[in-house]
């Protein structure tokens, strides 16, 4: 398992013994991986990520949590665009405000949501002939009916 958990944004207690704080360093050390593609990105762990930051500090929610929303690609449509708030909300049964969401939203550095919002799903065969709407957008369909149906005739070509 690989996140971005900076040990010394923890509160540690008093009580807490510096052994296990050690052992959170080191594990932070030997598991931390900064994300360098489209897919790493969607599947970084929003929750206590040094790199999602709110005010200097690593965020949590534990109403979202609990709904399971744990990675980025947890809020993207199925077009791999972010979820407008109410999209969300309607998504996973949560009544959040316009400045929670899109503060988070906000967070999430720039160069990962162009990277995300600007790279292509990869279609199986199988998706390219499903036509449910889950498997159905404007790219998918173009290619089905225009790029794959149609053929240049050959006098083009000479």
């Amino acid at each position: 398992m690989e996140c971005n958990l900076n040990a010394l944004d923890l509160n540690f207690a008093s009580y807490v013994p510096s052994f296990c704080k050690g052992i959170l360093t080191v594990w932070q050390e030997l598991h931390s991986k900064d994300p360098s593609s489209a897919k790493e990105y969607e599947n970084e762990i929003i929750w206590n990520n040094s790199l999602i930051r709110i005010d200097g500090k690593s965020v949590f929610y534990p109403s979202w949590y609990r709904k399971r929303i744990i990675k980025i690609g947890h809020l993207l449509n199925d077009n791999r665009q972010f979820l407008s708030r109410s999209e969300f909300q309607h998504k996973y049964g949560l009544t959040v405000n316009f400045l929670t969401y899109n503060g988070l939203l906000a967070t999430i550095p720039e160069v990962w949501k162009r990277s995300i919002l600007n790279s292509e799903r990869i279609l199986t065969d199988v998706d390219r002939h499903d036509l449910s709407p889950a498997n159905v957008n404007a790219k998918s369909a173009r290619e089905l009916l225009v790029l794959k149906v149609f053929k240049a005739p050959n006098v083009e070509f000479n």
